[in-house]
């Protein structure tokens, strides 16, 4: 997605989201969009939790108390803040189409995973927390 963004602002220079310098706000989401993954790696390393398997421990503290799928989020930010700095409004449509694609692709299939893993546990937890933000 970034390479694309890459590709686009070459392809389409005039037209521009926010006249300079003011692209430059995107390094905000875009930090946020580095930090959120890392912070996520973290907790799950604290916990000895791995992607290799089927999860064994339900978090819902910490950015999970936040959002139910802070990683997708986090990459969400990043191509935000990406779309702003390479300043194309084209770019804004494939920030979507990875929101799509990750809802139904990513984090669709872990849901259904997570409640037959931990049935009425996240049941609660889902009612509690949304799914993005």
């Amino acid at each position: 997605m970034l390479a694309a963004m890459g590709v686009l602002s070459r392809l389409w220079p005039e037209g521009r989201l926010l006249p300079p310098p003011w692209q430059f706000i995107g390094l905000v989401p875009l930090m946020a969009g580095l930090m959120i993954p890392l912070a996520v790696n973290r907790r799950l390393r604290r916990i000895d939790e791995t992607r290799d398997r089927e999860p064994d421990v339900l978090i819902t503290d910490g950015i999970f108390g936040h959002s139910r799928n802070p990683v997708c989020l986090g990459f969400a930010l990043l191509l935000l803040g990406a779309a702003l700095i390479f300043n194309v409004p084209a770019a804004l449509l494939l920030v979507v189409g990875y929101v799509v694609a990750a809802d139904i692709w990513i984090i669709r299939p872990e849901e259904r995973r997570m409640a037959r893993g931990f049935g009425a546990r996240y049941d609660a937890y889902r009612r509690r927390v949304r799914r993005w933000i």
